[in-house]
């Protein structure tokens, strides 16, 4: 069994995850996500984006500012993904030397083109084709697409 909803969301809003474990995510999505709960975890979907995640504490949005800044303890667990342009995904809060890997959904390696700043990547997708595309972070995955 499990359960759909849309999750209601104001623009600029973040969808964050907080997992049993002390890990949240940042989801900055343009658009209201489909949000689908199964007895062992849940999936969330956008047009541009889905991730499916186990042992979830809690989901919840969050007011989206620029101008207040956390504790650097409090960054550490904390790892925002934010798809840009269409063309560009920024993730923060990656740890040093994180490993990234781009597939295609035929498993097919896509090459690389990131701008990386201490614990800031910029991934752009601008040289791929459309479709979609498995973005991995060391441990973490999740699915953009690109129109």
């Amino acid at each position: 069994m499990f359960y759909t909803t849309s999750v209601a969301s104001n623009e600029g809003d973040v969808l964050m995850v907080q997992m049993k474990s002390g890990d949240l995510y940042k989801f900055h999505l343009s658009e209201r996500p489909v949000v689908t709960f199964y007895p062992d975890g849940m999936k969330i979907v956008s047009s541009d984006f889905s991730a499916e995640y186990k042992n979830v504490q809690k989901i919840y949005f969050e007011e989206y500012t620029t101008d207040v800044s956390l504790p650097i303890d409090n960054q550490a667990k904390t790892v925002s993904f934010t798809y840009l342009d269409g063309q560009t995904v920024q993730i923060d809060g990656l740890k040093e030397h994180a490993t990234i890997r781009v597939y295609a959904l035929d498993g097919k390696s896509m090459p690389l083109h990131v701008d990386q700043q201490s614990n800031c990547v910029k991934l752009s997708l601008a040289a791929y084709p459309k479709g979609i595309y498995v973005i991995r972070c060391n441990k973490h995955s999740f699915k953009v697409t690109k129109r």
